[in-house]
């Protein structure tokens, strides 16, 4: 046995080495070197699963939107109505996204749960499949495609289930974006094109999506910028650093650099400072003391009235500020004691008892509002506000983990998913119950 795991370590040692020490190839180069690559047997797979689905008598609303519910660990789909138009009978469901939405059977059954058992498909809004129950996971919808992972690798299929791009990326497949896809092959990266053709040859460590005709690639322990052409931009400068985020996307003709600050289309530093990415316009310092547009101006001097978006005040360890969004911003105020939002004026419109000590939640606010409403924590349960500061639901919710569709506390298309002590399921903006699922 000694001899036995002796060889296994000297193959994998050679196998680093060989790899390791390959030499890498500039970048208008390919490299058609293969590198050395250790096959593990799988038990054999799945090839597909045949199933019917169960259909509801009712329809989708006029509105368009589905919601997803859960009843004995399985899920469906309702209307706005609270009808169910697709009973709940799968063991994994997804939102819709362009009408179609990922389900899947044998999803975290008892011994069953792995890729070896688990099987995707998509659906439509009338509960037909349109794609088999043949993959292993399935991304999302992107300019006309979807990603689907079939036995270990990575390919593309249109919103009718055809194969555009049969699955040969073992790594990683990225959404599409101005007609290009990072993907990511025996450990080097490129980008293909709706054809499924090499359009950027496979020559980076990483890749990110493109945006305003520009993406962030890693070549070696550099990041750089190139075009859809495949010419540096802006070449390598930026060191790899596990601790920081990649360079990100351009918006507005600004590229964010975390610790330094933005950069434009030339690769010049123009706004610098550490701060956090753009968002509806504005970036916040990472103390949360104040926020800058895109041309650099301090628009909201948190710290000149005693305010702070210190999303975690008195924590050491958890870090964010809270986002400008739909014209107010979520702040402490009161030595940090006390919750509200401010205007983009900086003054204090509205005023909460919600205290920003309880030991469970330490964000007692929802962030931002969403359908006019958001959430506030008050004795001990969860209940909605509105943009006036008054309470229209009553706090009366209970929240179970991040994981759970029914803690979420957000309206979307005029329902929020919440959960009592009893049940759960949906309410309106007024908190009448439009589903609702008793729990023993």
């Amino acid at each position: 046995m000694k001899i036995k795991y002796l060889l296994v370590y000297i193959l994998i040692t050679i196998t680093i080495f060989i790899y390791g020490c390959s030499n890498t190839e500039k970048a208008n180069k390919i490299n058609n070197k293969k590198p050395v690559v250790i096959t593990v047997k799988r038990k054999k797979k799945l090839k597909e699963i045949k199933y019917t689905p169960i259909k509801g008598s009712a329809k989708v609303g006029p509105d368009g939107h589905l919601y997803t519910i859960v009843v004995d660990g399985k899920f469906g789909f309702i209307n706005r109505q609270g009808q169910v138009v697709i009973p709940p009978q799968y063991d994994s469901a997804q939102d819709f996204s362009e009408g179609l939405a990922e389900v899947c059977l044998n999803y975290g059954k008892p011994g069953e749960r792995g890729i070896d058992k688990e099987k995707c498909g998509l659906i439509d809004k009338s509960g037909d499949i349109v794609v088999k129950f043949k993959y292993d996971d399935i991304g999302n919808v992107s300019e006309g495609f979807i990603s689907v992972y079939l036995n270990n690798k990575w390919g593309y299929i249109d919103k009718t289930g055809k194969i555009i791009i049969k699955p040969e990326y073992n790594n990683y497949a990225g959404d599409f974006y101005e007609g290009f896809a990072g993907v990511c092959n025996e450990g080097k990266c490129g980008y293909v094109n709706k054809l499924g053709q090499a359009q950027i040859p496979f020559l980076y460590n990483d890749v990110r999506k493109f945006s305003e005709g520009f993406a962030a690639v890693r070549l070696n322990d550099k990041w750089g910028y190139i075009n859809h052409n495949n010419e540096f931009v802006i070449k390598p400068f930026l060191d790899v650093n596990i601790n920081a985020f990649p360079p990100g996307p351009f918006k507005n003709g600004l590229a964010y650099i975390e610790s330094k600050g933005f950069i434009d289309k030339t690769g010049k530093i123009i706004i610098k400072g550490d701060y956090y990415d753009f968002f509806a316009g504005l970036a916040a310092t990472k103390n949360c003391n104040y926020y800058i547009n895109t041309k650099g101006k301090t628009i909201l001097h948190l710290d000149k009235y005693g305010y702070s978006s210190n999303l975690y005040p008195g924590n050491s360890f958890l870090k964010g500020c809270s986002n400008y969004n739909d014209g107010l911003l979520m702040i402490n105020y009161s030595n940090r004691e006390k919750w509200g939002f401010i205007n983009e004026h900086c003054q204090l419109i509205i005023k909460t008892n919600a205290t920003a000590k309880h030991k469970d939640f330490p964000i007692p606010l929802g962030q931002e509002f969403s359908d006019g409403l958001t959430c506030i924590f008050i004795g001990g349960k969860w209940g909605f506000i509105n943009k006036k500061g008054n309470i229209v639901i009553e706090p009366q919710f209970i929240f179970l983990s991040n994981a759970d569709i029914f803690s979420q506390l957000i309206f979307k298309n005029n329902l929020a998913a919440v959960r009592t002590k009893d049940g759960y399921g949906y309410i309106d903006k007024t908190g009448k119950k439009i589903w609702w699922h008793l729990e023993n």
